[in-house]
Order: structure tokens, then C-alpha cells, then sequence
């Protein structure tokens, strides 16, 4: 006899160390994709404004960006890169390349 058979678990029974394949179970999953759906472009816009911010502040004297470490300006700038091609990469290549 399996294992299943030996702890009194008949066909229809779950054991409570599984979960149960249910439509509720695999609508659940889904909820945070629907809730969370502007979660990347959020945060992509936040990166974007706050770099424009920085800049500006350098340049308009505000703040010394000198201090900053150079490791940590080029993974700032490796962030701000990759969220600005989360928020226009796909548009700006449909308009640079004409299609």
C-alpha cells in the first residue's frame, strides 16, 4: 500500500501537507499581477524624475555630485538606463525604426 493509503487519506482526501489544485487557489495567484500592474512603470517614472532631479540640482549648484562615489553613480546610472527602456524602449524603437 502507498503511503497516501496507510495514513487514512482516501482518494478524495488532501493531506495537509499538500495544497489543493482549485480554481479559487489558481485565481489567488493572479490577483497580484492585477493589483500590482503599474508597480515596474511606477517605479521606472520614480527613477526617471528623480535623475532629472539630481541633475538639475548638480548643476544648478545645489549639491556636489563629486562626493558621490564612482561605483555608486555608475549603478545609479545602469538603474536609470534600464527604467527608462522599461518605460520608452518599446515606442522608441517602433519610432526609430519606422514601423
Amino acid at each position: 500500500m502507498s503511503e497516501r493509503n496507510q495514513s487514512g487519506n482516501g482518494p478524495n482526501e488532501v493531506s495537509s501537507s499538500e495544497t489543493p489544485e482549485t480554481p479559487a487557489a489558481s485565481a489567488e495567484s493572479q490577483l497580484t499581477a492585477q493589483r500590482f500592474w503599474l508597480t515596474n512603470d511606477l517605479l521606472a517614472a520614480l527613477l526617471l524624475v528623480s535623475f532629472v532631479g539630481i541633475v538639475a540640482a548638480g548643476s544648478a549648484g545645489f549639491a556636489d555630485l563629486t562626493v558621490v562615489p564612482e561605483h555608486v553613480r555608475k549603478v545609479y546610472l545602469s538603474v536609470v538606463v534600464t527604467a527608462a527602456g522599461w518605460t520608452f524602449g518599446e515606442a522608441a524603437y517602433r519610432t526609430w525604426s519606422g514601423r
